[in-house]
């Protein structure tokens, strides 16, 4: 069962496209033989007038291979089954899929996520 936000997000994912590869953490130039999808924390802000915490996660989409027809054609596949899933997400909300080349090998898309949990780590008057 998923316990972080980041954790809660990739099983999201997985649950609704599970022929993607997901993980819920940021890796250093991964190898990867099929779509893949990375969730990891970016920033963590204090919102005190709500008592709460505001999450900055990205989302990393990364597709092997070469640029050509078919890997654009599976990029697609993963940034619509992603952003669906996304878009069922109740915590918070994605702004911003950027298209991008991961460690100058992989085509994907690194999409932000803005979520909101109460602030745990300050105690209860």
């Amino acid at each position: 069962m998923a316990e972080t936000i980041r954790e809660i997000i990739a099983e999201q994912i997985k649950t609704d496209n599970p022929t993607f590869v997901v993980k819920a953490f940021a890796a250093s130039k991964p190898e990867i033989e099929k779509p893949t999808v990375y969730v990891y924390r970016e920033a963590v802000t204090s919102i005190p007038e709500k008592a709460a915490i505001g999450h900055e996660i990205k989302v990393a989409l990364m597709v092997p291979g070469l640029p050509s027809e078919a890997s654009e054609n599976a990029l697609d596949e993963l940034l619509a089954g992603v952003l669906t899933s996304l878009n069922r997400f109740k915590l918070g909300q994605w702004s911003r899929a950027e298209r991008t080349v991961f460690y100058d090998t992989y085509s994907g898309y690194e999409i932000t996520v803005t979520a909101h949990t109460s602030n745990i780590f300050k105690p209860s008057a």
